[in-house]
This record gives C-alpha cells, structure tokens and sequence, in this order.
C-alpha cells in the first residue's frame, strides 16, 4: 500500500472515530445524491475514492453499501424528474444537446434504481403453470399458479 493511499485510510479512520461510522456512512450518501462520484468526495475529505469504495464494500459491514444502492435509487429518481424538466426546456436550437442530457440521466435511473425505472422483465409465464389434459371433459380450473385444461 503507497504512502497516499495509507494517508487516505488514516483520514478515514479519524473522521469515523471522531464522528462515528454512521455519521461518516451518511455523509457519503448525501453526498452521492449531490455530487454523484466518489472520487469528487474524496477530494472534499482529502481522502482516495477508492478507499471510500473500500470501506463502503467491507463485507463485514453489509449495511454501507446498502445504504450507498439506497443513495443512488435516490439520485436516480432525482434523475428522471431532471430529465423531464431538461426536456421540458428544449428549443429547437438545444435540442439535440438536451436529448443527450435527458437520455443519460434516464439510463442512470434505469441501472441505479431498477425497481423504479429499470428494464427487467420477468421471464417466462410470470409464475404460472399451465397444464394441457387430452382427451378429458372440456373444462378449465385454476388451482394456485397452475391452470389447467381438459379437453
């Protein structure tokens, strides 16, 4: 580890004893929603991004990147209202400019907040099961997820 990097752990390790892991955890957080990048945190606190990343990732603390997912579904819906006050702005002269920044703030909610924006779609017959009898007395009944036809 490089005399910097030990440098930033060492920053981190005061603003957590002298503020408390919570506090430190939620300052990320705010911050992520504001400025988006932790590499721009890191310089306000005069410590490396990716000793940030580092702590946020420690598995022996799942609760930090927990929260870290929880700010970026945040700035993801921040995002989409953005987008459509950008696109709401548009004139003829900035159009093109506009759809680039409406677009990327779209697609950033779509991967930070996939409940809300994302495109995943369930695959497959959504949990149900349907059951073909030949032959039977041509009638139809549902039992749970499992519908079945005879007939």
């Amino acid at each position: 580890m490089g005399a910097l990097t030990v440098d930033s752990w060492r920053r981190l390790n005061d603003l957590v004893a002298n503020h408390g892991a919570d506090d430190v955890l939620h300052m990320i957080c705010d911050q992520i929603v504001e400025v988006g990048e932790l590499s721009i945190i890191g310089e306000r606190e005069a410590i490396n991004g990716r000793v940030l990343w580092k702590w946020l990732n420690d598995p022996r603390h799942p609760e930090r990147i927990a929260e870290y997912k929880e700010a970026l579904a945040f700035k993801g819906e921040i995002g989409m209202h953005q987008a459509q006050r950008i696109v709401d702005s548009a004139t003829p002269e900035d159009v093109g400019v506009k759809k680039l920044q409406s677009d990327f703030r779209v697609k950033a909610a779509s991967k930070w907040n996939k409940q809300m924006y994302g495109e995943e779609r369930e695959k497959g017959g959504g949990g149900v099961t349907v059951v073909v009898n030949r032959g039977g007395s041509d009638s139809v009944h549902v039992e749970g997820n499992i519908l079945t036809i005879d007939g």
